[in-house]
């Protein structure tokens, strides 16, 4: 799967539609520095841009989608035996994790960091 992520809300259809699928993988996201989302079995697990990761780096990448707009991405498939699961970062639900986000976001865009 690949294409252009023009806003947050394309970002949280498409993860909502990759979690609702059970997909086993990476989100590939081109900002201005690597950027991946890992998915194990439907959940997200693991999320890494620069040196942040977990939810850190999910609001990152959002924040950058929701900034920037027109950010590819290209979601790989990986074999479940390869997949890092012991390698999880995020352990709260996809829906708790989208509203943290999205608190954050609007943090960020009034100019206040949490």
């Amino acid at each position: 799967i690949e294409g252009t992520l023009d806003s947050f809300f394309s970002l949280v259809d498409l993860i909502l539609s990759l979690t609702g699928k059970n997909v086993t993988g990476e989100l590939h996201c081109a900002i201005n520095q690597p950027a991946v989302i890992f998915f194990y079995k439907g959940q997200l697990l693991h999320a890494t841009v620069g040196e942040q990761s977990g939810e850190d780096a999910l609001v990152e990448i959002f924040y950058q989608v929701d900034v920037k707009g027109d950010i590819s991405y290209r979601f790989k498939d990986v074999p479940m035996e390869s997949a890092p699961e012991d390698k999880r970062s995020i352990d709260i639900s996809v829906e708790k994790l989208l509203f943290q986000v999205t608190v954050e976001l609007d943090y960020r865009r009034k100019g206040s960091f949490s």
